[in-house]
């Protein structure tokens, strides 16, 4: 006795020979069910164990076999996007980059953070699991329609990446990414990509335009997607306080149109591998200002921030 009662079989709008296969609730006034079908010139079999399957009888290579199972009714699970987790630029991504994805049905309901274990960030959280090809990902955050995760170094060297989602038994398609050696990107007080900057100053206070950086001392500035390090980084590790991980792309800074020495560009200790933390001494001769600006280039990208001087 099969757990369905209604499967319709008819010609699409298109006009053309595809067809749909659709399955109606029991008294066929609500649709639980529909997939597309490549042609109508076929034959539909079901077997004992509730399925249907859709052999068109047109091929051209071999047949085609398509089957719906019906025991239980599908639940949607659809990747449909990614970005940096704190500019949203999507379609890259580069090696050690936190990431945020989007999507339908990719997670629990209730959004679940990750904790810290023993120094690392797990791949499994909430029944999630992200894959950037063969790849466990560290997962940040899972939730139903988000899920912030850390792109592996091990994806370094490679010209582009599939990522899949897996959740509660099921897969999402796949979105291909093109890795990039950086990605980055700046932390903002706000939240907003385009909002103000995070730059603390060399006392670690916030650099505001009533607390202005002083010319010849050292602001920090906190990025993400800044590619792999030397030593190597260790994807999902908090970052040790030693030895120091510097970034294997070359990092420049001017403010304003004078060159800036950069005292450190690498992983930031204590925090996830993923976090970059750029030092960049004031150039003396320096204009002040309320809102000048910051050049930051690592690798061939490069960031535009807006710094206080005194």
């Amino acid at each position: 006795n099969l757990s369905w009662t209604a499967v319709t079989f008819f010609n699409s709008s298109a006009g053309t020979d595809s067809a749909f296969l659709a399955q109606l609730d029991a008294n066929g006034s609500r649709l639980k069910y529909a997939t597309y079908l490549e042609s109508n010139s076929g034959l539909l079999a079901i077997n004992g164990q509730k399925t249907v399957a859709y052999v068109p009888l047109n091929w051209i290579d071999g047949p085609a076999l398509a089957t719906v199972n019906f025991q239980t009714e599908p639940a949607p699970l659809f990747l449909s996007g990614s970005g940096n987790a704190l500019s949203y630029v999507g379609a890259i991504v580069s090696p050690g980059e936190l990431l945020s994805l989007f999507g339908v049905g990719i997670g629990p309901a209730a959004g679940v953070s990750a904790a810290v274990q023993d120094g690392m960030i797990g791949t499994t959280l909430g029944g999630v699991q992200v894959f950037f090809d063969e790849i466990a990902a560290p997962v940040l955050y899972a939730s139903s329609s988000q899920i912030n995760v850390q792109a592996p170094f091990e994806i370094a060297g490679r010209q582009k990446v599939q990522v899949k989602v897996q959740y509660a038994g099921g897969q999402t398609n796949g979105l291909n990414l093109a890795v990039f050696d950086a990605v980055p990107a700046n932390f903002t007080t706000n939240g907003d990509p385009y909002g103000p900057a995070v730059v603390l100053n060399q006392d670690g206070s916030l650099n505001t335009m009533d607390n202005p950086a002083a010319r010849g001392s050292v602001v920090i500035i906190f990025l993400i997607g800044g590619g792999v390090t030397t030593p190597s980084g260790r994807t999902g590790q908090v970052t040790p306080l030693a030895p120091l991980l510097h970034l294997s792309a070359p990092v420049t800074a001017s403010v304003g149109p004078k060159a800036a020495t950069v005292t450190f560009a690498g992983a930031a200790p204590e925090l996830i591998s993923g976090v970059n933390q750029i030092n960049v001494r004031i150039p003396d001769e320096a204009q002040a200002g309320s809102a000048m600006p910051l050049a930051i280039a690592v690798g061939q990208m490069q960031l535009v921030l807006k710094l206080a001087i005194r």
